[in-house]
C-alpha cells in the first residue's frame, strides 16, 4: 500500500529538480501536479462507475431486502428474536441495524487504527521535514547548486 507513496516520494524531488534546473517555473510544476491528480480522479470514477447490469443486481436486492424486512416486521418476529437475544444475554448486532455510520464508529474506536495513523503520521512527516533541512542545510551551509541541490532529497526516500 505505500509503495506508491515511497515511488511517488523518491520521483517527485528528481522530476521538481529537473524542471526547476530546466527554467520550468514552480507553478508549471503545481498546474502538472493537479492535472496528473484530476486525471486520477476521472480514471477512478471511470474504473469503478457501476454497470447496468451491477445496478439491477443490487436494486433487486434492495427490494427483495426491502420487502422481507417488511414482511418481518408484520408478523412480529423481529419482536420475538430481540426478546430471545436478550433472554440468552447476547447484545443485539447494532452495527448491522443503524448502517454504515455506526460501522465507522466501531473503527474509530480501535486502538490499532489509531496507532497506525499517528505512526504513519510522525513517521512521514519526520522524512519529509529531514529531507526539507537536508535540501537547506546544503544550499545555506554548503554551498551547494540551487539547479542540483533537490536531487538529495530523493536520496532519503526509500523505494
Amino acid at each position: 500500500m505505500l509503495s506508491p507513496l515511497g515511488f511517488g516520494a523518491f520521483a517527485s524531488p528528481l522530476l521538481g529538480q529537473t524542471l526547476r534546473a530546466h527554467g520550468f517555473r514552480w507553478r508549471s510544476f503545481f498546474w502538472i501536479s493537479l492535472s496528473i491528480a484530476l486525471c486520477n480522479v476521472f480514471l477512478g470514477l471511470y474504473a469503478f462507475k457501476t454497470t447496468d447490469e451491477e445496478f439491477t443486481i443490487e436494486r433487486n436486492l434492495a427490494l427483495a431486502s426491502d420487502a422481507l424486512s417488511q414482511t418481518t416486521k408484520k408478523l412480529g418476529a423481529m419482536k420475538d428474536l430481540q426478546e430471545d437475544d436478550y433472554e440468552k444475554g447476547l447484545k443485539p448486532n447494532k452495527a448491522s441495524s443503524s448502517g454504515s455510520k455506526s460501522v465507522w464508529r466501531e473503527v474509530m474506536c480501535m486502538p490499532h487504527f489509531w496507532t497506525v495513523a499517528i505512526f504513519l503520521l510522525a513517521y512521514q512527516g519526520a522524512e519529509t521535514v529531514a529531507q526539507g533541512f537536508i535540501v537547506t542545510f546544503a544550499l545555506h551551509e554548503r554551498d551547494a547548486n540551487p539547479n542540483k541541490v533537490g536531487y538529495v532529497a530523493s536520496g532519503g526516500f526509500d523505494v
